[in-house]
């Protein structure tokens, strides 16, 4: 099975037993993902895709897109614009253990 079947796997497992929402980011470019034999099941399993492949030359470090030639694509009314424009460059999380997590787009002065 490839990599798009095991994701077409996972992707219907949480339609069918679960309410989670669905956005995917890709590396592949929209046009690409349309050519995929795959591509109306798939892109029925989604909620939104972020599409195309991280440019370094056109980094951005906001609303998951992680460079400007990203495109977005919403295929439900789950998501808009202005949700990705909220999510927070940064998530930190210390544990009980006193250990710190960081993840996020490009967090701002965590850089190590």
């Amino acid at each position: 099975c490839s990599s798009v079947c095991l994701l077409l796997q996972l992707l219907r497992r949480v339609r069918q037993e679960t309410s989670l929402s669905t956005l995917l980011l890709s590396g592949f470019t929209w046009a690409e993902i349309q050519q995929m034999p795959e591509a109306a099941e798939l892109l029925a399993c989604l909620d939104g895709l972020i599409a195309g492949r991280y440019e370094a030359g056109q980094h951005l470090a906001r609303d998951l897109r992680g460079s400007a030639n990203k495109t977005v694509h919403f295929l439900t009314p789950r998501y808009s614009l202005s949700d990705l424009q909220a999510v927070p460059a940064a998530e930190v999380i210390i544990t009980a253990a006193g250990e710190v997590l960081v993840s996020g787009i490009d967090p701002p002065g965590l850089n190590r």
